[in-house]
């Protein structure tokens, strides 16, 4: 499962997305629930019915959590978003049934981003590092040297514009995905705990 925003959906790429062709099996079954403007506040409150209905009971489940850019754009704090949302959306997944990974936020130069959002960005980047919410994984793409922090998303070619990523950046994060969550898919079922 992935719960996105418009980065998780493809927007640009003709909804071409990572997580759509991260290269597992045939068997293994993707439920992309990325939406353009999606906050990472209305994916928390819409988990009982657009993620957890998904979760298997004879293989293991995967939450990635590819949200937080929209809350920060806006307005929500760093650690608001971190706190109140994300600590409890990854503690909820796990009681689920889910293995939880979280995504970093990329960098983004769009119209109407200020310097004080990019401070946000980066204070919430390092509380997801810091994972005290206990996701499972930390998917680092902001520290990829390719799509994140070290680049202008204005002028690379991995961005289709300031914000979001072209075809060549889907692939890119697609084989980045991939080398997180694919270790996962050889644990044994997590059993709900609530």
């Amino acid at each position: 499962m992935q719960a996105g925003d418009s980065i998780g959906s493809g927007l640009t790429t003709e909804d071409w997305a990572a997580i759509d062709h991260l290269g597992f099996d045939s068997d293994v079954v993707v439920h992309n629930v990325s939406v353009p403007g999606k906050t990472m506040q209305t994916g928390y409150g819409m988990r009982e019915t657009e993620l957890f209905p998904f979760r298997s009971t004879s293989v293991p489940s995967i939450l990635l959590i590819q949200q937080g850019t929209n809350d920060l754009y806006h307005g929500t704090s760093a650690s608001l978003t971190y706190q109140a949302i994300l600590v409890p959306f990854v503690s909820s997944a796990r009681d689920a049934g889910f293995y939880v990974v979280v995504n970093t936020l990329l960098p983004r130069a769009d119209s109407g981003w200020t310097a004080a959002m990019e401070e946000q960005r980066i204070l919430y980047n390092n509380l997801v590092r810091a994972n005290t919410a206990k996701a499972d994984a930390v998917n680092d793409i902001a520290a990829d040297p390719l799509l994140g922090d070290g680049i202008n998303p204005a002028t690379s070619d991995l961005y289709a514009d300031a914000l979001h990523l072209s075809l060549k950046g889907q692939e890119r994060m697609a084989i980045l995905d991939a080398a997180v969550l694919s270790p996962f898919l050889q644990r044994p079922v997590r059993t709900p705990s609530r």
